[in-house]
């Protein structure tokens, strides 16, 4: 079993699937247009990160969530050019360190929403290794 899709509620839908095609531009974007208010960002592994429009209901009438906490596993390698990508946009990147020497880079988007960048692997970790530390 894996987490296959999320969705955020995005005040300006178009601002945020252009922000979010430049943080993950290995996604394809699935989106019919100006006249749809939804868009799916899908990841290589099949993973959907689901863009709604304020107020957008879906299948029994189902929303995308407001002020959500998203993650994605990444390689440690890669969180510099994260950051600095979420740099270019505009965005603070926040670090932080895991006692167990994982690292995150977070951010907050235009809707508030927290997303986080992480070299933690929870499959492989274990319960004590999960507090927080300072960076």
């Amino acid at each position: 079993m894996r987490l296959l899709e999320i969705h955020l509620e995005c005040a300006d839908l178009e601002a945020s699937i252009r922000f979010y095609r430049s943080l993950l531009p290995q996604a394809r974007l699935l989106w019919d247009g100006v006249d749809d208010p939804q868009a799916f960002l899908v990841l290589p592994d099949g993973t959907a990160l689901g863009l709604w429009s304020t107020g957008t209901r879906g299948v029994h009438e189902g929303q995308g969530g407001s002020h959500v906490h998203w993650a994605m596993q990444v390689k440690p390698d890669e969180l510099p050019g994260i950051a600095d990508r979420l740099a270019s946009l505009g965005v603070k990147p926040l670090e932080w360190a895991w006692k167990d020497g994982a690292r995150s880079v977070y951010f907050f988007d235009r809707d508030g929403h927290q997303g986080e960048f992480m070299s933690k692997d929870w499959g492989r970790s274990e319960p004590s290794a999960s507090t927080p530390g300072q960076a």
